[in-house]
């Protein structure tokens, strides 16, 4: 995920000059709270509950064809400032991101 925002950073610097003050600072928002999802390492838990918050933690069917990757745990508590992140992002650019 947070390669696809570095790439949406380049698209937006290049095609959205006029309102980089404004989507700038919600993409660094995205990045971060994605790199806080990293720093908790919860994605290499199986299943039970969040080491951080105690939420029942979900298994995300990607829709990947490659076995390995295709399944994610993820807790929703914790990835709730990535989607606010994203529906802000939404917003200011007029495209669905998710």
């Amino acid at each position: 995920m947070e390669l696809e925002f570095q790439k949406l950073k380049v698209y937006i610097e290049k095609y959205f000059k006029n309102r980089l003050n404004l989507i700038l600072p919600l993409i660094e928002k995205v990045i971060t709270e994605i790199n806080n999802l990293k720093l908790i390492n919860i994605l290499i838990i199986k299943e039970g509950n969040c080491r951080v918050c105690n939420t029942e933690l979900k298994i995300i069917d990607t829709r990947l064809e490659n076995e390995k990757d295709r399944y994610i745990v993820c807790c929703s508590n914790c990835t709730k400032e990535i989607i606010n992140g994203l529906r802000e992002l939404e917003n200011q650019i007029k495209v669905w991101l998710i």
